[in-house]
């Protein structure tokens, strides 16, 4: 069944907020209000300032991101007036790009602003007090959507990226955030599932098959031990694994002669004995899925026969970039511009 077939679930918010409470997990948040309510006014754009005192810098990129003013995406943009013996500059808080899209759009007299009017006895330090405490609250405060959030509504409109993403959940038998194989799939351990996502966008297009595989690996070795879980870190490492065992074995990078079924036997027979914490730990900070793919090899080379064996210089030039080669990037792409290995375009070994 696709996202969109399943029942809408539509909750009252004061249902929500009285379970919550009910269950004593909004100890807490204080009774009554505090503030008061910013004006609703309209202004035109080409009349608001900001104070690089406090505000963000002023970003090209990101009004070519924008493209376009749109009505539906803008929100009110947040300014301040100051007194009329500071001269009562209109300051913006939050949404100067706002602000720059619709003075580049040529057809926008005004604009929707939330308004804070400060004391007309306030000096220029209290102002600016004032403004920068607002604008920390707004970016420290506001709870922006994660990636899951993202997922979820792009799913209601058919987006590829977001489809792709709970297609592989559900062929994984995995479920996330109420994503995925639902009810009965197994929860992903990864609140954000950053990992997993990462695997999909890696991988997803041209070897989903292999990140099934290994969840299955995993499913099958790991998944009727006590508190075991589905770590996205170790899906990934071991999706790269499959992957390179397969891609790396033929003319497309050096030959593996053989290796290739000696270390899938050995994840079948030894993996378990060793577990999952070796496997991944010191494992963060970047290339999370090339360091478990190294120490994947490592405990594999431990017990293989030495003409068996795998080094880091091989898999290093055929895809698994190694953390301990000490080299640029910019010395990395030439080494693979020139054929020397083929670390940067993994799993591509078509260059």
């Amino acid at each position: 069944m696709s996202y969109k077939q399943q029942k809408e679930k539509v909750r009252l918010i004061t249902d929500l907020i009285s379970e919550l409470d009910a269950k004593g997990k909004l100890r807490k948040i204080a009774q009554g209000a505090k503030g008061e309510w910013l004006k609703c006014e309209n202004h035109n754009p080409h009349t608001l300032s900001i104070s690089k005192f406090y505000q963000r810098q002023f970003s090209a990129v990101a009004l070519n991101d924008y493209k376009q003013f749109n009505r539906e995406l803008a929100r009110p943009i947040v300014i301040s007036i100051r007194p009329k013996h500071l001269g009562g500059a209109k300051m913006i808080i939050d949404g100067q790009h706002t602000a720059g899209l619709a003075i580049c759009s040529g057809d926008l007299a005004e604009v929707p602003c939330h308004v804070l009017y400060h004391p007309e006895h306030y000096s220029l330090i209290d102002c600016i007090e004032a403004e920068s405490r607002l604008f920390h609250a707004y970016n420290t405060k506001r709870k922006n959507p994660t990636a899951i959030d993202k997922i979820r509504a792009g799913l209601c409109f058919d987006d590829p990226k977001a489809m792709l993403f709970n297609e592989i959940l559900e062929a994984c038998n995995l479920q996330i955030d109420g994503l995925g194989d639902l009810p009965s799939g197994d929860e992903l351990a990864s609140a954000g599932a950053a990992r997993f996502i990462k695997t999909v966008d890696q991988y997803g297009e041209d070897y989903r098959a292999y990140i099934v595989k290994a969840v299955n690996y995993i499913r099958r070795i790991f998944g009727n031990k006590a508190d075991f879980k589905y770590r996205d870190d170790l899906i990934h490492g071991l999706t790269t694994l499959l992957v390179f065992l397969d891609e790396g074995r033929d003319k497309k990078g050096v030959k593996l002669n053989g290796r290739r079924t000696a270390v899938l036997a050995w994840l079948e027979t030894s993996w378990e004995h060793i577990g999952i914490q070796f496997i991944v730990q010191n494992s963060a900070g970047g290339n999370t899925h090339y360091k478990i793919v190294h120490k994947f090899i490592e405990y594999y080379n431990n017990t293989a026969e030495k003409n068996m064996a795998i080094s880091k210089e091989f898999l290093h030039m055929n895809g698994i970039w190694d953390e301990d080669k000490v080299e640029s990037r910019k010395e990395r792409l030439g080494k693979v511009g020139t054929g020397e290995y083929l670390t940067a375009n993994f799993p591509d070994y078509e260059m």
